[in-house]
């Protein structure tokens, strides 16, 4: 018998397994996180591969609910989202380097006899040092795009799924 839980977040009531019983999971809708009431499976003397069983959705069981698939899942985009935040750190990192070689360049060229020389070099390293930075913030926000657009479209194909799931037979 499933477990009817309703979303802090949105209100929506989310229908759970039995065996997601005092586990949390993500609102379909939402993605506020759920505590799903119960008491969790536990270890069957088989060990993880008869848990397994029991929790993978099954023909005969029906179709999977979305909870089974949040819980069996985990987003495929994770990694971009990784990701992100490193393109920016290096994108910051070699925009610093550029800055500190044209306040260097700043320096030697003026001590030479070449003032305005030096104002130039300094000028061209801090706008290639600014356009590192604002590339690797769009880089960085463009990945975190791509995989929020992602996810979103993988519960849009999902709430399809179990709607279609819902509809009597013809």
């Amino acid at each position: 018998m499933a477990i009817v839980v309703k979303c802090p977040g949105c209100g929506k009531q989310i229908e759970a397994p039995p065996t997601a019983a005092g586990r949390r999971a993500r609102c379909p809708q939402c993605g506020a996180v759920v505590q799903i009431p119960g008491e969790a499976l536990p270890v069957a003397e088989g060990g993880l591969e008869e848990l397994a069983a029991v929790r993978a959705p099954s023909a005969t069981r029906g179709p999977a609910t979305t909870i089974d698939r949040m819980l069996a899942q985990t987003s495929p985009y994770g990694s971009l989202r990784l990701l992100a935040p490193i393109i920016l750190g290096i994108g910051i990192g070699l925009g610093g380097l550029v800055f500190l070689a044209g306040l260097a360049a700043l320096i030697v060229v003026s001590m030479r006899g070449s003032p305005l020389a030096g104002v130039g070099v300094f000028v061209a390293g801090l706008i290639l040092a600014v356009l590192m930075i604002l590339g690797a913030k769009v880089g960085s926000d463009l990945l975190r795009l791509g995989a929020d657009v992602g996810d979103r479209t993988r519960q849009i194909l999902h709430s399809l799924e179990d709607s279609a799931d819902r509809l009597p037979p013809e």
